[in-house]
């Protein structure tokens, strides 16, 4: 990983992994699937796929961590 070029992360938190630096670096926050998502619109909701194949919307009920 060391020699990329570019690297991009998407996590909902930090982990070893993004201590492998290449030549660039991107870390883009995002949210958990339990954790609610308010926008100006209101709370959002995102579809997950269960183990027979079915596509349901979720919405979480968790509080998320702040970011700063």
């Amino acid at each position: 990983m060391r020699k990329l070029d570019l690297v991009v992360h998407m996590a909902t938190k930090l982990n070893r992994s993004h201590l492998l630096l290449g030549k660039h670096n991107y870390l883009l926050p995002v949210l958990g699937r339990t954790e609610t998502d308010i926008q100006a619109s209101g709370a959002q909701s995102v579809t997950v796929e269960d183990s027979m194949s079915m596509v349901h919307a979720s919405r979480g009920s968790l509080t998320p961590p702040r970011r700063t």
